[in-house]
């Protein structure tokens, strides 16, 4: 009999016990959701840009047809962008794949863009949290192509809710170590896209230079993407729901190549 409680015991510590991993037991939650998902975007010729995650991939025909989401600024030049698309055993790169990619929409306002691109076969999607509620001291992580790197994982806590800098409000501020390139990634809480990065705070250092402050990064929530979405008559939510993905217009590509380009520094 005390065998047996004792085995309960044990069972029951063992349910209430946080999942750990070891060297030999990855995180697949974060391998699957955030991860694989991320991608880098870059202008066609160039092995640097922005970041992205992709938030839909859905079947039409032949080919998959993907949504991703990144920085309003990062989409905020003229030319022919691509994403570049990282293939993976577990946590070790085994591919890499460069497809054209073009933008659905671009609002500098919010600091977001959606865009789309073809593959042939399924991508990886992250999934999106409208609605949680962050907290000072919550956990937070990002994975960004800083620099034209290959994704990297950084991690942090959230420092600041609903601040401002600059023209942008209600924005998060994290402790997560951000670098140029990495504009565009996920800000993702329980491995669910909670924002998206914009900038890095900077101040001005010797002779007028700027000088980065990478551990105070700041991120667009999400409601900002839905409130874009409602001023749009809900012309976005094909991006996270059912609705069929639309092909953009030659207007709106001949439109991207041909903007100005708005230094946000």
């Amino acid at each position: 009999m005390s065998i047996c409680k004792h085995t309960i015991l044990l069972f029951l510590l063992l349910l209430t016990v946080p999942t750990r991993c070891f060297a030999d037991t990855p995180d697949l939650k974060l391998h699957n959701k955030c991860l694989y998902p991320t991608v880098m975007v870059a202008l066609e010729g160039r092995e640097t840009g922005g970041t992205g995650v992709i938030v839909r991939s859905t079947k039409v025909g032949s080919e998959w047809q993907n949504v991703f989401i990144t920085a309003g600024h990062v989409a905020n030049h003229p030319g022919d962008f691509n994403v570049h698309v990282y293939e993976y055993n577990d946590s070790t790169i085994r591919g890499h794949l460069i497809l054209p990619c073009s933008f659905y929409d671009v609002n500098l306002e919010q600091d977001l863009a959606v865009g789309v691109f073809v593959s042939s076969k399924k991508m990886p999607t992250a999934e999106i949290d409208f609605d949680s509620k962050l907290y000072i001291g919550n956990d937070v992580l990002r994975i960004g192509c800083g620099l034209g790197d290959e994704p990297r994982l950084d991690v942090g806590k959230v420092s600041s809710v609903k601040t401002r800098l600059g023209r942008h409000s209600e924005l998060i501020r994290t402790t997560i170590h951000t670098l140029p390139g990495d504009s565009g990634s996920a800000l993702f809480n329980n491995y669910k896209v909670v924002g998206i990065m914009i900038m890095i705070r900077a101040r001005e250092g010797p002779g007028g230079t700027k000088q980065l402050i990478p551990l105070m990064s700041y991120a667009v929530p999400m409601h900002r993407l839905a409130t874009w979405n409602t001023q749009n008559n809900n012309a976005l939510s094909f991006a996270w729901n059912n609705d069929e993905i639309p092909r953009l217009p030659i207007y709106q590509i001949k439109y991207m190549r041909d903007i100005e380009i708005i230094d946000d520094d």
